[in-house]
């Protein structure tokens, strides 16, 4: 029969005759290897044993390809054929992605009737685009690329443009490898892998590229980071640059992404470099060059602004340190950032200024809270005008800047460029624990008891010379005279440094005129380990190359560089280039309160919410005002110290330092009450129509206690959270006085309302309130008594959690550090009394205040501490700050380990 069928109806019959193959199969059982055989048709063959190693042509391929297909239809979806999810119809990626590759809650709408021209539009710029590209020595300096450029690079060719502006080719040529050693490079020594991957997790996670975790993109992005921290040793990484990079990401590939990023930090035009180097010297220049911008062509806008308390870093650091990333709608910033690899810049003065002369109407009507949320929230969504529009309003704004010579600041420092030498090789870097780990276990173990004072606890103020180190000495060549004049290097110990025998001080209790030696005296062994112990970030830094007698200047490069990476070492990794005494200048003692951060008319109002009209008098509510000062002096400060190493202060801080300047009833109000107004801010949804405070539930203003945080410098950086945790823990703090006041008069059968006298009475007789409440007066002590330090208050050394209903995981206790229970033993080892008559005076020489808090205060600030660095262990750093906040010794803002 098939002999009468034509070409076409045999086609037919073949693929019927091989479903009806399938069907027998699947109905009889019969070996898929016929199946495939009899749909793969004449002359090809299925092997029964098929080997891998052989390689297939192309229509056996092909054969294999259609039986499969043929397969799957005859199968189906109840037979179990796996379907990929982009094969299928409703995949919803495809209806809630933009063109710009970001990802939408709600299914997008189809395209109007503009945005079908604007993408016909691109497609006749991307064939003018293509045809400059290949002649691009001929246009890469005419009139006509600047135009193109203004009018918008296409998307398809937008990855080539910038390589060719940023001349990434050129550089790749003249570092051969330079990047792959880079990234092995990176995998060693970057102290920055850490920071890198947090700030990963949260760039443009909503786009297509970089919404999977651990994806190819992200790999990409943090190869490319963590290779710039080693090349670049000066900025190393900053936060802000994952965002830069991660763009160049969405157009480059990892390699070129790279080097593009290089030549954004270090070329003249853009000099990126002085955005993210320690002390951000370009960031506050342009800063400074802006506020002037506003005085000459906005005098009325910057009056306003100056009014209500607006300083320029509160909103413009994101704007110059990230080119407007986040700060206006995505596809004005690619047009942005195609500009300014054009341009340079120039377009961050420009395009500050043309954002402030738009919107300088609808600004002049806003107060503090609406101008933060309007120039960092809602300016980053939608603009006024359209894209064209505000590049056009652009161009005019470069003309009258560049007509006033307003269009650039004055000329920068040299440290906004790289000093050092970019991409070279760092020395062989050992830590001092691997360095002297054979050391210490060839030494005698000698068990002493504790020690009476904490002075190897302490880190040390100067180092002087002494005598060989206690291991052998690598001996010489003698033809070869080696000086080193490295601070880590001696002509004794080529490659060791001998261990310091200093004058020590302790930053709790002073200066002590005692000179320890850390290798001689009974207890040479365990001086050492402690010195070890507490020098855990201290690193030996061996050069692979050696000096030649004449080469000074390579010896001085050689020592400047093993100084600066000690330390970096350190130090905190971000402000690893602040000496001490720059720490100290940088965090000034906060002034005392002219101004309180709230008003008579709140106190007044939260008096009547809590216990309504007439309740307390005139004078008790100025006395509250005046009681309510201490402790809001006192939270701030500490939240100032513990911002020092990242330099900016938010919830996390705040919540810190309210838990250790409160006991811990009142810190756990208060900061349920500061959970409570933060749920509140972020569950409210209308930002415009309600202010901060209303938003929070809170009286007092949020506003007001923000730019009390700015004014008094408690940060370089105050998020927004922290002012809204201040406030409530303060409103909190605030109720709980009127509260306890109250009940004390109505107990007492007081008529009238609550005076000053029986508000000052109040807290004298409660010692929750009264601690916090003063100014700088000794606690009073408890009784502690000789005994086990550890076993008496192990029901203490548990995190303070709810109880759960079964056994939880989390509920585990505290390590403590045989260094922390010494110095804690140090503090407490004394029996105490109640009063003053009884105390123990001998301790006056010793300590700032002969009567001491109790054993589970030391222990509750302690902990607080150590949660704040996120550890399990409390340290010897964690007790002395505990000691320094209950013996009131203001000591110096040290850096938080």
């Amino acid at each position: 029969m098939a002999l009468f069928l034509s070409p076409p109806s045999l086609t037919l019959f073949t693929i019927l005759s091989s479903i009806t193959s399938v069907f027998l199969w699947i109905w009889s059982g019969v070996d898929v290897q016929r199946v495939l055989s009899a749909a793969a048709g004449p002359g090809a063959s299925v092997a029964e044993e098929p080997d891998s190693d052989m390689k297939k042509d192309v229509e056996t391929l092909i054969a294999e390809e259609r039986a499969d297909i043929i397969l799957k239809y005859a199968t189906g979806r109840q037979g179990g054929v796996q379907v990929h999810p982009w094969e299928d119809g409703d995949f919803s990626i495809y209806k809630v992605v933009d063109r710009l590759g970001f990802m939408h809650e709600k299914e997008l709408p189809l395209p109007s009737a503009q945005e079908e021209k604007l993408k016909q539009q691109e497609l006749e710029r991307a064939e003018k685009w293509l045809k400059m590209v290949k002649k691009w020595d001929k246009y890469k300096r005419s009139e006509k690329l600047v135009k193109r450029v203004y009018k918008g690079i296409p998307a398809q060719l937008r990855g080539q443009a910038w390589a060719l502006m940023l001349e990434v080719e050129k550089i790749r040529r003249e570092n051969p490898g330079k990047y792959q050693r880079m990234k092995e490079q990176a995998l060693v020594y970057s102290s920055e892998i850490k920071q890198i991957d947090l700030d990963i997790n949260r760039t443009f996670r909503k786009h297509v590229m970089f919404m999977e975790r651990f994806g190819v993109k992200q790999q990409s992005l943090f190869y490319v980071l963590a290779a710039y921290s080693v090349y670049n040793t000066e900025v190393s990484y900053c936060q802000g640059m994952s965002q830069i990079a991660a763009i160049l990401l969405m157009f480059m590939n990892e390699e070129d992404a790279f080097w593009g990023l290089t030549q954004l930090l270090t070329d003249h035009k853009h000099a990126m470099h002085g955005f993210f180097v320690p002390g951000f010297p370009k960031l506050q220049r342009f800063q400074s060059h802006h506020d002037q911008i506003l005085s000459k062509l906005l005098p009325k806008l910057k009056r306003h602004m100056d009014r209500e308390q607006m300083s320029t870093g509160i909103y413009s650091t994101k704007w110059f340190m990230q080119c407007f990333i986040e700060r206006t709608p995505f596809s004005l910033t690619l047009r942005l950032w195609d500009i300014f690899i054009l341009e340079g810049e120039k377009l961050l003065t420009a395009m500050s200024y043309t954002i402030l002369k738009v919107h300088r109407k609808r600004l002049m009507r806003m107060s503090l809270e609406e101008l933060r949320d309007f120039l960092q929230e809602r300016i980053s969504v939608s603009l006024s005008h359209s894209d064209d529009i505000i590049i056009e309003q652009l161009q005019g704004a470069m003309s009258e800047l560049r007509k006033r010579k307003l269009d650039l600041p004055p000329p920068g420092k040299a440290e906004e460029l790289p000093l050092r030498p970019l991409g070279q090789d760092p020395p062989v870097c050992l830590s001092l624990t691997d360095r002297l780990w054979p050391v210490l276990l060839s030494l005698p173990l000698q068990t002493r008891a504790p020690p009476k004072t904490p002075w190897s606890l302490c880190p040390p103020r100067t180092r002087s010379s002494s005598t060989a180190p206690p291991w052998p000495r690598p001996k010489s060549p003698p033809s070869q005279d080696r000086r080193r004049t490295s601070p880590l290097q001696t002509p004794d110990s080529p490659g060791l440094s001998p261990l310091p025998s200093a004058r020590l001080k302790c930053p709790v209790l002073g200066s002590q005129p005692q000179r320890r030696d850390f290798r001689s005296g009974p207890t040479g062994a365990g001086s050492l380990g402690l010195w070890a112990s507490s020098s855990v970030g201290l690193v030996l830094c061996l050069s692979l190359d050696h000096e030649q007698p004449g080469a000074g200047s390579r010896a001085q490069e050689r020592e400047q560089r093993l100084r600066e990476q000690q330390q970096r070492r350190q130090l905190d990794a971000r402000s690893g280039s602040w000496f001490h005494e720059d720490l100290l200048q940088s965090l000034p003692r906060l002034p005392e309160l002219e101004e309180f951060p709230w008003s008579a008319h709140e106190l007044r109002q939260l008096v009547r919410r809590v216990c309504g009209w007439d309740a307390f008098s005139g004078d008790a509510v100025r006395r509250l005002s005046a009681l309510l000062r201490n402790p809001v002096i006192r939270i701030a400060r500490e939240a100032q110290r513990l911002s020092a190493v990242h330099r900016r202060c938010t919830r996390m801080e705040a919540q810190s330092a309210v838990r250790i300047v409160l006991n811990r009833n009142l810190s756990e109000q208060c900061v349920a009450a500061a959970v409570r107004a933060v749920s509140l801010h972020c569950m409210s949804g209308d930002t415009r129509a309600r202010s901060k405070s209303t938003r929070c539930g809170l009286v007092l203003s949020v506003g007001r206690f923000f730019r009390w945080m700015v004014d008094t410098r408690v940060s370089v950086r105050v998020r927004e959270y922290a002012a809204v945790y201040l406030t409530a823990c303060t409103e909190r703090l605030a109720e709980e006085i009127v509260v306890r006041a109250l009940h004390a008069a109505r107990e007492n059968h007081e008529p009238g309302p609550v005076s000053a006298a029986r508000l000052d009475f109040t807290v004298d007789l409660d010692p929750e309130l009264w601690s916090p409440l003063q100014e700088h007066a000794p606690l009073l002590s408890g009784r502690n008594a000789h005994g086990d330090l550890v076993s008496r208050a192990m029901h203490l050394l548990y995190r303070p959690q709810p109880a759960p209903s079964a056994p939880s995981a989390n509920h585990t206790p505290v390590s403590w550090s045989p260094d922390a229970l010494h110095t804690l033993y140090y503090f407490v080892s004394a029996p105490q009394t109640d009063h003053l008559l009884s105390a123990n005076m001998t301790l006056t020489k010793d300590r700032a205040s002969s009567l001491l808090p109790p054993l589970s205060s030391w222990l509750h600030i302690a902990l607080v501490f150590s949660e704040h660095r996120r550890s399990a262990v409390v340290d010897t750093d964690d007790v002395r700050q505990a000691s320094r906040v209950l013996l009131h010794q203001d000591c110096e803002p040290r850096l938080l380990r």
